[in-house]
């Protein structure tokens, strides 16, 4: 019954008494059974708290009815479908257990269906034991296995594209009898990958592709059969977009444009993330070509890097590469090479493009498979090569266990410990836990006084054991990673170091201004950074600049990142213009200019400095520069605002002008810059344009004197003093009381006597 279930589930007809399926079968459950002994090991990742919000905002978006909008609030979330979010956050209410290890539940089942999904393409294209080996290299690359308990991210997204990847197949080998039920089901597993990114539109992309290179082979190359073609295609991509959305919100209320700008969106991320990278912190728009190609060579398992090679190798010497075999081949390099082609800004290691390392592990274990085909000799050099690999593999996962997506291997990294001084490790923030776990096994008979850099530990500290403290100088212990040198930051003694396989994840502070055995913080720039706090917050400012001045010296001969040298940059410049010393200030700000150009806040300081020295025309520019580069910002429109004040004021109408009708682009409806921007054009003498300035005003705030004020004025000077007198008369109905009250009674005598 069981493999008649299978086999109509699975549209591929194979038998469980086949000892490679019950092999897979004895693995999917030993993984099943280290999924349920080892889930409460891994630690709440940075980027979950947000997921869990958007999956609570969609089922009140649902439960609401559609009313309750809390989820189109959030900062980029809505770039990503619901499905998951949605899964995970229904499945916290179901289960006995609290909302994140429910979440890495649903995280680690979904890691596990990858393995049927690799399963299937394994046996799709070589049978059951190439089945079984795509399993296996999968569950042993630590990349995807540390990945599979809390990535609520790319974990969901590469096994819904495994998925897909194996339906796309699917059509291929089927070509052309598709049918009905297998157009649907690759309608609904892309919907599925749509519904978690719009990456997913990749396998439309490879669907239609693929489906044109049958045709273009087969021998019935007629109109009639295209068109069948075409809509196949149509109907698989109207079933994926109706099922993306059903769950993902902002669609259903922008059903084109949106989805449009999510593709953009994601081609081209604005915002700027540093990730360490050949031993330096880059921005993500500054990575070079060979980012993601590197990245894999060094995170992919050897054993996946040979088998790899023997596939393709394998291929060219018979120089024969079935359709199916090229498919497979594409799905897992091409997003590699587009990737390079295009420049995408990525960031977090090869986090962005985990899902190609899947397809890349069924690729290998085809080679390894077809080995096994051949003599006696190869196969059991084959087989033995294959159990080192098995046994070290399964090494990796215990040695860096909980932290298995931090792998790198020997062949080009030179292991975990090397590569930690040249590349990013623990970006998730996963060790947190462990570093808890060691401060929880310290002999006390009080509680533990705690703190944290990643703030959303706490959740897990138990209360009666813990004691969550607000300021890191006044704990006992201290929490932090490696990542961005944080480190550094805090002077003390180290207690404890979280390693995964030699290299340090995380240490386990006592915080100690006075302990000067601390080679992170006194030979780095982050002592001075931190004194230069301190003596600010006690009001020395002298003291205070001399420090944040050591701190950008000694950055030349460090890896502190971009952003913390512009939190240097930004501190010493606010103390100069503090203090008075413009000149300096200025200085300050245009150093951090060269070293963050993009950086809009950096602008706004030079503007800030510019419109003290009374520079009003340079501060114009610099805060248009802010003004692109985040052109919604309230704080940057208000000094716009107000360096056109200050042109108005000089009676340089025209640059007062020009700020006035930029800053009412973006919102027209500013009563006060409407206004300003009527008596501009008045003191310019352009009267009809002041009356149109003053009409829109008078619209939106028709009990405002000063607009009735001006709209008599600019009509008296353009010779329709009727008008004039109407508005003057309207003026004085509405507050006969007003301080302007003899002001327009002054008006209404003199137009009535011209008129």
């Amino acid at each position: 019954m069981l493999q008649a279930i299978w086999n109509k589930v699975s549209d591929v007809d194979f038998r469980f008494s086949d000892a490679w399926t019950r092999a897979f079968c004895v693995l999917l459950c030993v993984y099943g059974f280290v999924i349920v002994i080892t889930l409460f090991d891994y630690g709440i990742t940075s980027d979950e708290h947000g997921h869990v919000l958007y999956g609570e905002a969609i089922m009140d978006w649902y439960g609401s009815g559609f009313q309750d909008r809390t989820l189109f609030e959030s900062k980029n979330t809505w770039l990503y479908g619901g499905l998951f979010d949605l899964g995970t956050a229904l499945a916290s209410r179901l289960l006995p257990l609290d909302t994140y290890d429910a979440r890495h539940f649903c995280n680690a089942i979904v890691g596990l269906l990858g393995l049927v999904a690799a399963f299937r393409i394994g046996v799709l294209l070589g049978g059951t034991r190439a089945g079984f080996l795509a399993a296996l290299f999968l569950v042993l690359m630590p990349r995807y296995y540390g990945h599979a308990f809390n990535n609520p991210k790319d974990i969901p997204v590469a096994v819904s594209y495994l998925w897909g990847v194996y339906y796309v197949l699917r059509c291929v080998v089927a070509y052309p009898a598709l049918s009905r039920g297998l157009i649907v089901k690759t309608g609904l597993v892309i919907g599925a990958a749509l519904s978690i990114r719009v990456g997913g539109l990749l396998l439309v992309f490879y669907l239609g592709a693929f489906l044109f290179l049958c045709w273009l082979r087969s021998n019935q190359r007629t109109g009639a059969s295209f068109v069948l073609l075409v809509k196949w295609v149509l109907a698989t991509s109207a079933i994926a977009y109706g099922m993306t959305l059903v769950f993902w919100p902002y669609l259903q209320v922008h059903p084109i444009a949106e989805f449009w700008e999510a593709v953009q969106m994601f081609g081209a991320f604005p915002e700027v993330h540093f990730t360490f990278f050949e031993g330096i912190y880059v921005g993500s728009n500054e990575i070079p070509w060979y980012y993601a190609p590197k990245w894999l060579l060094l995170t992919l398992p050897e054993y996946v890097l040979i088998g790899v090679l023997l596939t393709v190798g394998i291929a060219l010497v018979k120089r024969r590469f079935k359709m199916s075999y090229l498919v497979l081949l594409v799905c897992a390099l091409f997003p590699i090479v587009y990737a390079v082609v295009k420049q995408m800004p990525l960031y977090d290691g090869i986090r962005h493009l985990l899902f190609v390392m899947p397809p890349l592990a069924v690729i290998s274990a085809l080679g390894m498979n077809y080995l096994l085909r051949m003599r006696k000799e190869i196969v059991w050099v084959t087989v033995g090569g294959m159990c080192v690999c098995v046994l070290f593999g399964v090494r990796n996962l215990v040695v860096l266990h909980p932290n298995q997506y931090v792998y790198f291997n020997h062949l080009f990294a030179g292991g975990v410990a090397e590569a930690a001084y040249q590349y990013e490790t623990d970006y998730w923030e996963n060790s947190y836990p462990q570093g808890v776990a060691w401060v929880a096994s310290q002999p006390s008979s009080d509680k533990r006084r705690i703190r944290a850099h990643y703030e959303p530990i706490k959740k897990t500290l138990d209360p009666n054991v813990f004691e969550w403290i607000s300021l890191a100088e006044g704990a006992d212990y201290f929490l932090v990673i490696t990542r961005y040198d944080r480190h550094k930051l805090i002077p003390g003694e180290v207690l404890h170091t979280v390693q995964a396989d030699g290299a340090p994840l995380l240490y386990v502070i006592r915080p100690d201004t006075c302990y000067t055995s601390d080679p992170f913080f006194y030979q780095s720039p982050y002592k001075y950074a931190y004194f230069g706090e301190f003596y600010s917050g006690l009001g020395d400012v002298k003291r205070a600049k001399k420090t944040y001045e050591m701190a950008i010296e000694m950055r030349v001969d460090t890896l502190v990142t971009k952003r913390r040298m512009w939190d240097y940059y930004r501190a010493l410049g606010g103390l100069y213009l503090h203090a008075g010393e413009v000149d300096n200030a200025r200085n300050v700000a245009q150093q951090a200019l060269r070293v963050v150009p993009q950086k809009e806040e950096a602008w706004y300081l030079l503007a800030q400095v510019l419109i003290e020295s009374g520079d009003y025309g340079s501060a114009q520019e610099a805060i248009e520069e802010a003004l692109v580069l985040h052109p919604h910002d309230e704080t940057y429109m208000a000094t716009y605002i107000h360096i056109g004040v200050a042109f108005q004021q000089k009676n340089e109408n025209i640059k007062a002008l020009t700020i006035y009708e930029w800053v009412l682009a973006k919102k027209p409806n500013r009563v006060d810059i409407l206004v300003n921007a009527g008596i501009a054009c008045f003191s310019l003498g352009q009267y009809a344009n002041a009356i149109v300035f003053f009409e829109k005003a008078f619209v939106i705030s028709p009990r405002d004197l000063e607009i009735y004020l001006g709209l008599a004025q600019s009509y008296a000077n353009v010779g329709d003093i009727k008008k004039a007198v109407v508005i003057c008369k309207k003026a004085l109905s509405i507050d006969p009381e007003h301080d302007d009250f003899l002001l327009i009674k002054q008006q209404l005598e003199v137009l009535q006597n011209k008129k």
